[in-house]
């Protein structure tokens, strides 16, 4: 499977020979549907890995690649994002009893997609894994300050002078008060 022959992202299960078959691909995060899940991609996506056969399904180790741009969680100004994230997931058939009753997930399930029975889809965890490799509260940097809590300016820039104590709301004064007491 090369760039751009399959945009669909589909790999047919008879196809797969039996020592696997090698992807190498580069492609168009709009592909992905990326946007969609509300990241803003920079790059085109690789993807670098094996496909294989097993029992019923099929088995792919891949290496994801691509960057993105995300927004610092304290400053709020957009800062580059790598993403270079392993990807091991199970394909096994759909299975019709399970529509049927609910069934609790194990850990071991999140690694698990489900295939028709003739080809796998590897649009889905290609794109799991990029949004799961974003971190929970995106920072440009470890030390960077942030805004001002009082004025909103950058004090990555300079300082603003505000004093953020001097606004305590009064329901949290009494644990101003505390810190004093320990001090």
């Amino acid at each position: 499977m090369s760039s751009g022959k399959d945009p669909k992202l589909k790999v047919e299960i008879s196809r797969i020979p039996d020592e696997g078959l090698v992807l190498e691909r580069e492609d168009s995060p709009s592909l992905y549907e990326l946007k969609e899940a509300g990241l803003i991609p920079s790059e085109n996506v690789r993807l670098q890995g094996m496909v294989q056969k097993i029992r019923e399904g099929a088995y792919l180790a891949a290496r994801v690649s691509t960057a993105l741009e995300l927004e610092c969680g304290r400053c709020l100004r957009p800062y580059p994002f790598q993403v270079q994230s392993d990807l091991r997931v199970f394909f096994v058939p759909e299975s019709e009893s399970s529509e049927d009753h609910e069934v609790e997930l194990t850990s071991e399930d999140l690694d698990t997609y489900f295939h028709d029975g003739k080809e796998i889809d590897i649009m889905a965890p290609v794109r799991d894994q990029i949004v799961m490799a974003v971190p929970i509260q995106p920072l440009c940097s470890p030390d960077c300050p942030g805004l001002c809590p009082v004025c909103g300016k950058d004090l990555r820039k300079k300082q603003c002078g505000c004093k953020p104590e001097e606004d305590i709301d009064p329901r949290l004064s009494v644990l101003k008060n505390l810190i004093k007491r320990k001090e």
